[in-house]
């Protein structure tokens, strides 16, 4: 890996075709949105997936998440906690 810097980005890697990115590169390109961009669509291609899951949500989930949290709110969760 040599540090040249990527489109005006000064200290992020480039790689040669050859290389393989390592453990930490990996984890590297999940964590940080400018560096995986940095990489090329052949590097980006043969990312594994992140572990942790999708990492944004789509509007309709987040309807899905903002119905499913009102429903929840009409139910009696204060008298239950009240009962003490």
């Amino acid at each position: 890996m040599t540090v040249a810097g990527v489109d005006g980005h000064p200290g992020l890697p480039t790689f040669t075709e050859e290389k393989r990115m390592s453990e930490n590169e990996i984890i590297r390109s999940w964590k940080d949105e400018e560096f995986r961009n940095s990489l090329s669509p052949a590097q980006r291609s043969v990312l594994p997936g992140n572990p942790a899951g999708l990492i944004e949500l789509t509007d309709e989930a987040l309807d899905d998440l903002i119905a499913g949290a009102a429903a929840m709110d009409s139910c009696c969760w204060s008298s239950c906690s009240s009962s003490n």
